[in-house]
């Protein structure tokens, strides 16, 4: 897979010299959190930079950022180690940023707008190559409990935005050449992006994902923003194994898939991003599970139970006409599944205002060819627009899971388990919206392949949609065939285009875990 690589880049070299050159020179950063352990033991410190040189004996890998976690307040501290630690990484052509963080700093700048002045009297008071690159912010004032109250909500947000004006005019005023960098999540809108990179340097986007399509998406809103203020957006990920005392679940992290795999996307990512003038690298959190990342990753079973819901009846119909009309002649014999109560909403449950806000009829067939998804959805807010990400606008998501039998215990989305994304636009053929999230697969081939047809109606609209069995892995189904799915409709209705309400055909669903889908039999 190395060798690979190493060919393909030098394709690209050869190919597209200007393009390459970007991707080469990209900053690839690692956020390093107990910063004792390389700072007081010389040989660990030597393994440190050993193993930032060639992550994993990969030099083509190399970081050359890191986010170095520092003590509350460098001043009257002994300086020595963290200049000698600088002036190594410098040597190795290593950047540090100083990196601190607290969720009520969104809002108590006391604390931050001190080290800011700390890191300013250390840089002034070493010589250049003992510098801190720059001062890196980790706070995330999303995850306090009264962030999702909107009169704390926007305290909390704006509260930011002011210690970002203070901090740049405090860089401005001393002087110093020090780089602004903030950690950011993904489910800001882009103008709350914007307000950020207008006194940031760089945003560090927490795009916490191990599927290349939802990595790309979720970053639109920062690197549009990015594009307009002429600031840097790097792409960061998670290697962290699944834990549920720190929120992290299988589907954000590459930790089951292994460092060979998330070295594949990021390199996808990297392509597929290139283009984007504030593109500016990726980044991992964090050193220690990096470092003790296998390459083919960890086997995970599922330990949960959740409760057994009543099979889904796929009927075998040969006479279905793909085109958003969901007529009774076709889909008549058809038992539909009817999500109209809030035990199927997963996401958004305060946001639901009734089966006219959403509620959905969902009826499958199947032919020797195709699976058949049909769809009349009541929906009273009909949101769409022309931007790439179609997560925060009105949407049909789409789970199967083609190998039942092989891995149904296991809670974590592999190869052959497939995440369709579909999106009526102006309910014209060409306008209609499709995205693979789920596997890594030929998103072309998919959308050529699988047809879907959407039509308006006076309540919402309907989806009709064909998966030929093959594009899925699937050989020659047949009657009692069992496969897992999920049909999950979206909602967005406010005008700030977020996602607000999923419904799912399983009330326990949970992302990318196909344990929680139902399952399908073929009749």
């Amino acid at each position: 897979m190395k060798i690979l690589a190493a060919v393909f880049l030098s394709m690209l070299v050869f190919a597209c010299p200007g393009l390459c050159s970007g991707l080469l020179n990209m900053e690839r950063g690692l956020w390093v959190w107990h910063t004792s352990s390389v700072l007081d033991d010389e040989t660990a410190a030597s393994a440190f930079f050993d193993f930032v040189s060639a992550p994993h004996g990969n030099a083509a890998k190399k970081i050359n950022v890191i986010y170095l976690s520092g003590p509350k307040s460098l001043k009257n501290q002994n300086f020595e180690k963290i200049r000698s630690f600088i002036k190594k990484a410098n040597r190795a052509g290593i950047k540090i940023e100083y990196l601190a963080g607290d969720a009520n700093w969104s809002y108590q700048h006391t604390t931050p707008l001190r080290i800011l002045n700390s890191v300013i009297t250390y840089n002034n008071s070493v010589s250049e190559d003992e510098k801190f690159y720059g001062i890196h912010w980790d706070i995330e004032g999303h995850v306090l409990s009264v962030f999702h109250k909107p009169e704390y909500q926007d305290k909390i947000k704006n509260g930011y935005i002011d210690l970002l004006r203070k901090c740049r005019e405090t860089i401005r005023g001393s002087g110093v050449s020090l780089r602004l960098a903030a950690d950011l999540p993904t489910f800001y809108d882009e103008k709350y992006f914007s307000e950020v990179l207008s006194y940031a340097d760089c945003v560090v986007l927490m795009d916490y994902s191990d599927s290349f399509g939802r990595i790309i998406s979720a970053a639109e809103n920062a690197l549009e923003a990015g594009n307009k203020k002429n600031r840097r957006v790097v792409i960061g990920v998670e290697t962290q194994a699944p834990n549920a005392k720190y929120g992290v679940t299988p589907v954000i992290t590459f930790a089951e898939e292994g460092y060979g795999k998330m070295d594949e996307v990021l390199d996808k990512v990297a392509v597929k991003l290139s283009r984007e003038k504030s593109f500016g690298g990726v980044a991992i959190h964090y050193y220690a599970s990096y470092r003790t990342m296998k390459e083919g990753g960890l086997k995970v079973a599922s330990t949960k139970k959740y409760p057994e819901l009543p099979p889904i009846g796929c009927v075998n119909n040969e006479s279905i006409v793909v085109d958003g009309l969901v007529s009774k002649e076709e889909w008549g014999k058809n038992r539909p599944i009817i999500l109209n109560d809030k035990k199927y909403v997963v996401y958004g449950k305060s946001t639901w205002m009734g089966v006219k806000d959403l509620s959905v009829l969902v009826g499958t067939a199947w032919d020797k060819r195709n699976l058949y998804i049909a769809m009349e959805v009541t929906d009273d807010v009909l949101m769409q627009d022309d931007r790439e990400e179609i997560l925060n606008i009105d949407h049909i998501e789409l789970w199967i899971d083609s190998q039942f039998e092989k891995d149904r215990e296991s809670p974590v989305a592999d190869e052959d388990d497939f995440q369709f994304g579909f999106a009526p636009g102006d309910f014209t053929a060409r306008s209609g919206r499709f995205i693979v999230w789920y596997p890594d697969v030929d998103e072309k081939k998919f959308g050529e392949s699988i047809k879907y047809f959407f039509s308006r109606t006076d309540a919402g609209y309907n989806l009709e949609a064909a998966i030929p069995w093959s594009l899925i892995g699937v050989k020659n189904p047949k009657k009692g065939d069992k496969f897992r799915i999920s049909v999950d409709p979206s909602d967005t209705d406010a005008i700030s285009k977020t996602q607000e309400t999923l419904m799912s055909t399983s009330p326990y669903r949970e992302l990318a875990n196909p344990c929680t889908f139902r399952v399908m039999e073929l009749q």
